[in-house]
């Protein structure tokens, strides 16, 4: 959590969302660790690979966590697979970290970052509960916020670029 907020989140998790969040992935890591000889291609292979742990999701999740919340969590550490309103599939953090990368590294996927910082602010329990039309305004909201806070390094990253490039050539006058 500390390195989602401090490289990817446009605001610090609530405290309800932060308690959600590692409790759940507590006992999805645990649930991982006693089966990980079930998923074929490991915790780092693809989505296909993960559909088992999806499936065992209502024995992983706390008591009490609402359907919004289950899909936050399983978005932010499992990813999420395409629907009627996602386009392209997204990693979550476990198989991102399995793959050898770091939270910072995200920065540089904006479609995972914002699918992180939307699933970061829908495990809170006051949001949870707004109505469907309410969550989507809020998500679009949270991805413009996060695309705002990543927009520095891709401008930095981006005027590094143009040090790099040479200049124009110009022919020498005779």
């Amino acid at each position: 959590m500390t390195d989602l907020e401090r490289h990817i989140l446009p605001a610090p998790a609530t405290d309800a969302a932060a308690e959600i969040l590692t409790t759940a992935g507590v006992a999805l890591v645990t649930w991982l660790g006693n089966h990980l000889s079930q998923l074929p291609e490991g915790v780092g292979g693809p989505d296909a690979a993960l559909r088992g742990v999806r499936r065992a999701w209502p024995e992983i999740a706390p008591a009490g966590v609402s359907r919004v919340q289950t899909d936050s969590v399983r978005r932010l550490y499992l990813g999420s697979c395409a629907n009627g309103y996602q386009s392209g599939r997204t990693a979550g953090v476990v198989q991102w970290i399995a793959r050898g990368h770091a939270i910072e590294q995200a920065r540089a996927v904006p479609a995972l970052a914002t699918s992180w910082a939307v699933a970061v602010d829908q495990a809170d329990p006051a949001i949870a509960r707004l109505s469907r039309e309410a969550l989507k305004r809020r998500q679009w909201a949270v991805r413009s916020k996060t695309l705002r806070r990543l927009a520095p390094a891709a401008d930095a990253q981006l005027s590094l670029d143009e040090l790099k490039r040479p200049g124009p050539r110009r022919a020498a006058a005779a």
